[in-house]
């Protein structure tokens, strides 16, 4: 499909949303719309950690009226990293697992924190929930990469790929109280 057919139509649909006072709506396309725009536009591994942010609070906006208010998202990114770029789309799936397995038997109160810092000459990103834990059987199949989860694989592998195999994807987890996945990356900007 043409993607200028898609985005006049996502616009019509837009306008269409706003003269109905569907404001709720209007914003859901718009945000759909942004999100198509930065998966197909720019078919490189790495991208802006602004962008990768933008899409990503596109996409938690859209699973939260999806999972009608079920969760609250907090960011707390260090300015300075805001000059590197990042592997596209690496915290979604980290996102993602918090609010389908770690809040499946929540249904208010779910929180998901996401950080970034430099910490001993390295960009450590993390995604940190209060679900329901991962069962310490299940983390040491995660852990090892050995479980099935193409997510955490795929992201990992990235990670692996583009910065060497010193860096990548760590989970820690505690039944009850919650998961925290830790992302390593080089100060280089690939």
């Amino acid at each position: 499909m043409n993607p200028h057919f898609l985005y006049n139509t996502l616009n019509i649909m837009n306008w269409t949303a706003l003269e109905n006072e569907q404001k709720e709506l209007s914003r859901m396309i718009v945000s759909l719309s942004a999100m198509l725009q930065y998966t197909s536009e720019n078919s490189r591994d790495i991208g802006d950690l602004a962008e990768d942010l933008n899409w990503l609070r596109h996409y938690l906006f859209l699973t939260n009226e999806r999972f009608e208010g079920k969760f609250t998202v907090t960011y707390d990114i260090s300015p300075e990293l805001y000059s590197y770029q990042v592997p596209k789309l690496f915290l979604q799936p980290f996102v993602e697992n918090a609010i389908v397995h770690g809040f499946s038997r929540l249904h208010t109160g779910g929180r998901i924190l996401i950080r970034g810092r430099v910490e001993e000459g390295e960009r450590v990103f993390t995604v940190e929930d209060n679900g329901i834990g991962i069962p310490a059987h299940r983390l040491e199949q995660l852990t090892q990469m050995e479980s099935g989860s193409i997510g955490i694989q795929n992201v990992d592998k990235r990670i692996k790929l583009i910065y060497g195999e010193a860096y990548g994807v760590t989970l820690t987890s505690q039944e009850g109280k919650g998961t925290t996945v830790h992302l390593r990356l080089p100060l280089s900007n690939k």
